[in-house]
């Protein structure tokens, strides 16, 4: 977080993809069922991830569209921006994946 309390990176997400990417919630550190509660927590762990010290913004695809890749190479935690900057999906890449991301910007 910056100085005041917010962050310098930010990916706005609705409640309704939050929920829809809930399932990916546990590999950002956050347990239990979905609640709104929970779901506060998940959407803050994305942005924090998003600001943590040696994440890498990697421009790319995913699916064939573009996005922008947040990864951490050495846990293989990463968030997905639409072109937009708003929240498409996020979660800890397996091997191939981390890869794939970091070699060529593309899932």
């Amino acid at each position: 977080m910056g100085a005041e309390g917010v962050f310098s990176k930010v990916a706005p997400a609705t409640t309704k993809q939050l929920q829809k990417k809930f399932k990916h919630a546990e590999d950002f550190g956050v347990a239990g069922n979905y609640s709104p509660d929970n779901v506060k927590k998940f959407n803050l762990a994305v942005q924090n991830h998003l600001n943590a010290p040696g994440v890498k913004e990697i421009s790319g695809t995913y699916r064939g569209s573009p996005v922008t890749f947040h990864t951490d190479a050495s846990t293989g935690l990463t968030v997905i921006q639409n072109p937009n900057g708003s929240f498409l999906s996020g979660w800890k890449l397996n091997p191939q994946q981390l890869h794939h991301v970091l070699k060529d910007g593309k899932l």
